[in-house]
Protein backbone atom coordinates (compact mmCIF):
# COMPACT_ATOMS: atom_id res chain seq x y z
CA UNK A 1 0.00 0.00 0.00
CA UNK A 2 2.85 2.32 0.88
CA UNK A 3 4.17 1.39 -2.54
CA UNK A 4 1.30 2.94 -4.18
CA UNK A 5 0.96 5.83 -2.18
CA UNK A 6 4.52 6.73 -3.24
CA UNK A 7 3.59 6.05 -6.62
CA UNK A 8 1.02 8.41 -6.74
CA UNK A 9 2.63 11.10 -4.97
CA UNK A 10 5.82 10.46 -7.14
CA UNK A 11 3.64 11.15 -10.42
CA UNK A 12 1.37 13.89 -9.39
CA UNK A 13 5.08 15.96 -8.31
CA UNK A 14 6.67 14.37 -11.13
CA UNK A 15 4.03 15.35 -13.47
CA UNK A 16 3.16 18.94 -12.64
CA UNK A 17 -0.34 18.06 -12.84
CA UNK A 18 -1.56 20.87 -10.61
CA UNK A 19 0.46 23.16 -12.52
CA UNK A 20 -1.35 21.49 -15.78
CA UNK A 21 -4.57 21.43 -14.70
CA UNK A 22 -3.96 25.08 -12.97
CA UNK A 23 -2.14 26.83 -15.80
CA UNK A 24 -3.43 25.65 -19.09
CA UNK A 25 -4.82 22.77 -19.76
CA UNK A 26 -8.60 23.42 -19.51
CA UNK A 27 -8.11 26.61 -21.79
CA UNK A 28 -6.62 24.30 -24.20
CA UNK A 29 -8.99 22.18 -23.92
CA UNK A 30 -11.79 24.65 -24.52
CA UNK A 31 -10.27 26.10 -27.55
CA UNK A 32 -9.25 22.89 -29.14
CA UNK A 33 -13.12 21.58 -28.86
CA UNK A 34 -14.88 25.49 -29.98
CA UNK A 35 -12.25 25.01 -32.81
CA UNK A 36 -12.88 21.29 -34.58
CA UNK A 37 -16.73 22.13 -33.51
CA UNK A 38 -19.27 20.17 -31.19
CA UNK A 39 -19.97 17.03 -33.59
CA UNK A 40 -17.52 14.35 -32.13
CA UNK A 41 -18.92 11.55 -30.11
CA UNK A 42 -18.62 11.97 -25.95
CA UNK A 43 -16.15 8.83 -26.28
CA UNK A 44 -14.04 11.01 -28.58
CA UNK A 45 -14.28 13.80 -26.43
CA UNK A 46 -13.53 11.51 -23.14
CA UNK A 47 -10.52 10.13 -24.79
CA UNK A 48 -9.12 12.93 -26.52
CA UNK A 49 -9.03 14.72 -22.93
CA UNK A 50 -7.57 12.08 -21.31
CA UNK A 51 -4.81 10.97 -23.96
CA UNK A 52 -3.97 14.63 -24.09
CA UNK A 53 -3.68 15.09 -20.57
CA UNK A 54 -1.33 12.10 -20.35
CA UNK A 55 0.80 13.38 -23.12
CA UNK A 56 1.64 16.60 -21.14
CA UNK A 57 1.96 14.98 -18.27
CA UNK A 58 4.66 12.92 -19.81
CA UNK A 59 6.51 15.95 -21.18
CA UNK A 60 6.67 17.28 -17.61
CA UNK A 61 7.94 14.10 -16.01
CA UNK A 62 10.63 13.50 -18.74
CA UNK A 63 11.70 16.93 -18.22
CA UNK A 64 12.07 16.43 -14.16
CA UNK A 65 14.24 13.18 -15.27
CA UNK A 66 16.26 14.48 -17.23
CA UNK A 67 17.09 17.87 -15.51
CA UNK A 68 17.32 16.03 -11.47
CA UNK A 69 21.17 17.26 -11.79
CA UNK A 70 20.36 20.75 -13.02
CA UNK A 71 17.45 21.08 -10.70
CA UNK A 72 19.39 20.16 -7.89
CA UNK A 73 21.37 23.60 -8.28
CA UNK A 74 18.07 25.63 -7.34
CA UNK A 75 17.30 24.93 -3.89
CA UNK A 76 13.70 25.88 -5.06
CA UNK A 77 13.51 23.47 -8.12
CA UNK A 78 15.56 20.79 -5.63
CA UNK A 79 12.72 20.39 -3.19
CA UNK A 80 9.89 20.33 -5.99
CA UNK A 81 11.70 17.69 -8.32
CA UNK A 82 11.27 14.18 -6.17
CA UNK A 83 14.58 12.78 -8.31
CA UNK A 84 16.19 15.59 -7.33
CA UNK A 85 14.68 15.84 -3.65
CA UNK A 86 15.66 11.61 -3.31
CA UNK A 87 11.92 11.17 -2.77
CA UNK A 88 12.52 8.30 -5.82
CA UNK A 89 14.88 7.46 -7.99
CA UNK A 90 15.77 8.23 -11.77
CA UNK A 91 15.09 4.47 -12.89
CA UNK A 92 11.33 5.20 -10.97
CA UNK A 93 11.07 8.27 -12.78
CA UNK A 94 11.41 6.21 -15.79
CA UNK A 95 9.24 3.47 -15.03
CA UNK A 96 6.32 6.28 -14.20
CA UNK A 97 7.23 7.62 -17.26
CA UNK A 98 6.70 4.53 -19.38
CA UNK A 99 3.13 3.75 -17.37
CA UNK A 100 2.07 7.29 -18.76
CA UNK A 101 2.85 7.24 -22.11
CA UNK A 102 1.99 3.34 -23.38
CA UNK A 103 -1.65 3.23 -22.24
CA UNK A 104 -2.49 6.18 -23.79
CA UNK A 105 -1.02 4.91 -27.44
CA UNK A 106 -2.92 1.85 -27.12
CA UNK A 107 -6.35 3.40 -26.42
CA UNK A 108 -5.60 6.38 -29.02
CA UNK A 109 -4.90 3.38 -31.37
CA UNK A 110 -7.80 0.86 -30.56
CA UNK A 111 -10.47 3.45 -30.12
CA UNK A 112 -9.47 6.65 -32.56
CA UNK A 113 -7.11 4.88 -35.64
CA UNK A 114 -3.75 4.91 -36.77
CA UNK A 115 -3.46 8.68 -38.00
CA UNK A 116 -4.60 9.70 -34.00
CA UNK A 117 -2.34 7.52 -32.57
CA UNK A 118 0.82 8.75 -34.51
CA UNK A 119 0.26 12.52 -33.73
CA UNK A 120 -0.11 11.25 -30.29
CA UNK A 121 3.16 9.42 -30.77
CA UNK A 122 5.12 12.16 -32.46
CA UNK A 123 4.11 14.84 -29.62
CA UNK A 124 5.57 11.88 -26.90
CA UNK A 125 8.69 11.67 -29.34
CA UNK A 126 9.04 15.36 -28.98
CA UNK A 127 7.84 15.93 -25.65
CA UNK A 128 11.10 13.64 -24.47
CA UNK A 129 13.30 14.86 -27.32
CA UNK A 130 12.79 18.67 -26.04
CA UNK A 131 14.25 17.40 -22.61
CA UNK A 132 16.34 13.91 -23.40
CA UNK A 133 19.99 15.39 -23.01
CA UNK A 134 21.30 12.95 -25.37
CA UNK A 135 19.29 15.28 -27.55
CA UNK A 136 18.09 18.42 -25.48
CA UNK A 137 15.99 20.27 -28.33
CA UNK A 138 15.34 22.74 -25.62
CA UNK A 139 19.42 23.86 -25.60
CA UNK A 140 19.18 24.70 -29.46
CA UNK A 141 17.95 28.22 -30.07
CA UNK A 142 14.14 28.21 -32.14
CA UNK A 143 13.91 24.54 -32.39
CA UNK A 144 13.46 24.85 -28.34
CA UNK A 145 10.62 26.86 -28.68
CA UNK A 146 9.22 24.95 -32.06
CA UNK A 147 8.95 21.38 -30.39
CA UNK A 148 7.37 22.98 -27.08
CA UNK A 149 4.63 24.30 -29.26
CA UNK A 150 4.38 21.17 -30.51
CA UNK A 151 4.70 19.37 -27.58
CA UNK A 152 2.84 21.61 -25.20
CA UNK A 153 0.05 23.25 -27.61
CA UNK A 154 -0.32 22.51 -30.93
CA UNK A 155 -0.33 18.25 -31.01
CA UNK A 156 -3.53 18.36 -29.01
CA UNK A 157 -5.55 21.30 -31.91
CA UNK A 158 -3.90 18.57 -34.45
CA UNK A 159 -5.34 15.52 -32.86
CA UNK A 160 -8.52 16.44 -32.31
CA UNK A 161 -8.61 17.38 -35.77
CA UNK A 162 -8.02 13.93 -37.17
CA UNK A 163 -11.18 12.62 -34.98
CA UNK A 164 -14.43 11.66 -37.08
CA UNK A 165 -16.67 14.33 -37.65
CA UNK A 166 -14.02 17.22 -36.62
CA UNK A 167 -14.01 20.64 -38.53
CA UNK A 168 -10.69 20.92 -40.44
CA UNK A 169 -11.55 24.02 -42.04
CA UNK A 170 -10.42 28.16 -41.19
CA UNK A 171 -11.49 27.86 -37.61
CA UNK A 172 -8.95 24.68 -36.06
CA UNK A 173 -6.53 26.06 -38.11
CA UNK A 174 -6.63 29.47 -36.60
CA UNK A 175 -6.71 27.64 -33.20
CA UNK A 176 -3.98 25.98 -33.77
CA UNK A 177 -1.67 28.64 -35.26
CA UNK A 178 -2.98 30.67 -32.19
CA UNK A 179 -1.95 27.75 -29.45
CA UNK A 180 1.27 27.59 -30.77
CA UNK A 181 2.59 30.71 -30.94
CA UNK A 182 0.85 31.28 -27.15
CA UNK A 183 2.69 28.01 -26.24
CA UNK A 184 6.23 29.39 -27.62
CA UNK A 185 5.53 32.44 -25.61
CA UNK A 186 5.34 30.46 -22.42
CA UNK A 187 8.48 28.90 -23.25
CA UNK A 188 10.15 32.21 -23.43
CA UNK A 189 8.71 33.69 -20.58
CA UNK A 190 9.99 30.06 -18.77
CA UNK A 191 13.77 30.69 -20.49
CA UNK A 192 13.34 34.42 -19.09
CA UNK A 193 12.88 33.01 -15.74
CA UNK A 194 15.18 30.20 -15.42
CA UNK A 195 17.94 32.22 -16.72
CA UNK A 196 20.59 32.06 -14.53
CA UNK A 197 20.61 28.63 -13.64
CA UNK A 198 19.83 27.86 -18.00
CA UNK A 199 23.12 29.63 -18.38
CA UNK A 200 24.91 27.83 -15.20
CA UNK A 201 23.07 24.48 -17.00
CA UNK A 202 25.60 26.02 -20.42
CA UNK A 203 22.12 25.78 -22.42
CA UNK A 204 22.17 27.70 -25.40
CA UNK A 205 18.58 28.14 -25.76
CA UNK A 206 16.74 30.87 -27.71
CA UNK A 207 16.27 33.39 -24.78
CA UNK A 208 20.24 33.22 -23.92
CA UNK A 209 21.31 33.16 -28.03
CA UNK A 210 18.95 36.56 -28.30
CA UNK A 211 19.21 37.93 -25.04
CA UNK A 212 16.98 38.21 -21.67
CA UNK A 213 15.14 41.38 -22.82
CA UNK A 214 14.55 40.34 -26.48
CA UNK A 215 13.65 37.13 -25.16
CA UNK A 216 11.03 39.14 -23.21
CA UNK A 217 9.73 41.32 -25.99
CA UNK A 218 8.86 38.15 -28.20
CA UNK A 219 7.29 36.28 -25.65
CA UNK A 220 4.69 39.13 -25.31
CA UNK A 221 4.57 39.54 -29.45
CA UNK A 222 3.87 35.87 -29.30
CA UNK A 223 1.03 35.61 -26.53
CA UNK A 224 -0.21 38.88 -27.80
CA UNK A 225 -0.82 37.57 -31.79
CA UNK A 226 -1.64 33.94 -30.13
CA UNK A 227 -4.75 35.08 -27.99
CA UNK A 228 -6.05 37.59 -30.75
CA UNK A 229 -6.00 34.64 -33.52
CA UNK A 230 -7.53 32.30 -31.10
CA UNK A 231 -10.22 35.09 -30.17
CA UNK A 232 -10.82 35.56 -34.25
CA UNK A 233 -11.60 31.55 -34.13
CA UNK A 234 -14.04 31.98 -31.40
CA UNK A 235 -16.22 34.69 -32.73
CA UNK A 236 -16.02 32.54 -35.70
CA UNK A 237 -17.32 29.56 -33.99
CA UNK A 238 -20.08 31.78 -32.72
CA UNK A 239 -21.09 33.36 -35.63
CA UNK A 240 -21.67 29.82 -37.47
CA UNK A 241 -23.47 28.79 -34.58
CA UNK A 242 -25.98 31.76 -34.29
Amino acid sequence: MRRFKKFFIAFYRLSRLNVILKDYFPFLTIITIIGIGFKITLLDYAIGILVSLSVHCYSFIVNDCEDAEDDAMDPKKAIRNPISSGFITYQQGIMILQLTSIPALIIVFVFQGIPAALVILSAIIAGHLYSWKKVRYKSYPFIDLVSHAYALGAFQVLYFMLLKNADTGLIPVLVLIGVSLVSMGGALFNQVRDFQVDVKSKLRNTAITIGKNNANFFSIAFYSLGVSLIAVAIILRLGRLS
